[in-house]
């Protein structure tokens, strides 16, 4: 079934909460573009969470921005 794996810094989801939304507006985003309510309750998401010092972008860290 289908797989989401959201990748960001850490920090940006601040507790248990906003994590727990985060999967129920993925999963259900997904079943709403797939057109099946069904992959609601089957979608896997997935978190990762990195520390700020290993993202970039326009060749720079966002430590260093």
């Amino acid at each position: 079934m289908p797989l989401v794996i959201l990748k960001m810094r850490e920090g940006v989801l601040k507790d248990s909460n906003m994590k727990q939304d985060a999967i129920e507006k993925v999963s259900r985003a997904l079943a709403e573009a797939i057109g099946n309510e069904d992959y609601y309750t089957k979608t896997t998401v997935i978190i990762e969470e990195h520390p700020s010092e290993n993202w970039g972008y326009g060749g720079k860290s966002t430590c260093s921005k």
